[in-house]
């Protein structure tokens, strides 16, 4: 497999590549001619963490600098551009779930340099898939790592008795754990599971599982509403295809807001990488109906599949 150039004369020679959804090359970052090279080969880091850079031969007066990969927007973290020392930006300042980023170790005098590719973790935990709708009594495939491979323990968060589903060692090939939803629960339409996966330090990350227990009687939409700004969208409810009032609300609650109109507001701040929204309409002698929207996060990302759901 070929090489592919970075920056500066630098190539990625690539080992592997993975396909199809994201493009992912993994291998070894080599400056072209350079007589030094930093030891510390793409590292993987979490928010916050630190990491002293250093070379091989060690070189004095380097000068280290960051460098973001194209399509990463976020804060890249800092280096001490005399000693090489590196803190990871905080998990709060990150515009995803991880970043990519180039350390570079440059020889003012001879033009010599050294590259390295980090990528920094938003959590120290990795859960997918983050929340999946299914009916009672149903499988789930879950998978949970963590950057140092050790193990994980999982749990449900909460369980409600007669209500709550249970968690098991995977039987499938290569899999991890499977989420078994409980029995039907009458009277209910919806039954929602936290999964929670810790590590030995505390760490908790998190995964749902929406349980239906019959079919929502409220279909919700979004209104395709070009004057709203950017990170909003109109939401309606529907049962039997008329339109009506609505209570609404988040039952993660969060990321972000919506009012009585079913007007939502994403946080653009926020890391989570979806909402789910409820709607609970009252149809008077017929009774109560309920109905749910999950919505991919944040919401100027995905205009195009969020256009799709109003149509």
């Amino acid at each position: 497999m070929g090489g592919v150039d970075v920056v500066g004369g630098s190539t990625l020679h690539a080992s592997h590549a993975a396909l199809p959804f994201d493009q992912a090359l993994f291998g070894q970052i080599k400056a072209s001619g350079s007589s030094f090279s930093i030891v510390q080969q793409a590292p993987l880091l979490v928010a916050g963490e630190a990491l002293q850079f250093t070379t091989e031969p060690v070189r004095e007066g380097l000068q280290w600098t960051l460098e973001s990969l194209s399509g990463d927007e976020g804060d890249p973290g800092r280096i001490d551009p005399q000693t090489g020392s590196y803190r990871a930006p905080p998990a709060h300042v990150m515009t995803g779930s991880f970043n990519r980023l180039l350390v570079i170790a440059s020889d003012q005098g001879s033009g010599e340099r050294s590259v390295t590719l980090v990528t920094v973790q938003a959590n120290a935990i990795t859960i997918n898939p983050l929340i999946q709708l299914c009916y009672y009594g149903q499988k789930v495939e879950l998978s949970a790592g963590q950057l140092d491979g050790s193990e994980l323990s999982w749990s449900i968060k909460d369980p409600v008795p007669g209500e709550s589903g249970r968690l098991e060692v995977s039987t499938e090939p290569g899999g991890d754990h499977t989420y078994v939803a409980g029995p039907r629960v009458a009277n209910k339409t919806y039954v929602l599971d936290e999964i929670e996966v810790a590590n030995s330090e505390g760490d908790t990350r998190s995964a749902y599982a929406l349980v239906l227990q019959r079919e929502p009687g409220v279909v919700v939409k979004p209104v395709e509403n070009p004057s709203l700004p950017p990170g909003q969208i109109q939401l309606q409810a529907l049962v039997n295809g008329t339109v009506f009032d609505a209570i609404w609300s988040l039952p993660l609650e969060g990321p972000g807001w919506i009012d009585e109109k079913g007007l939502y507001s994403d946080d653009m701040d926020a890391k989570e990488r979806f909402v789910l929204i409820k709607a609970l309409v009252d149809v008077g002698s017929f009774g109560e109906f309920e109905g749910h929207l999950i919505l991919p996060l944040p919401l100027t990302d995905f205009a195009a599949a969020i256009r799709a759901l109003a149509e």
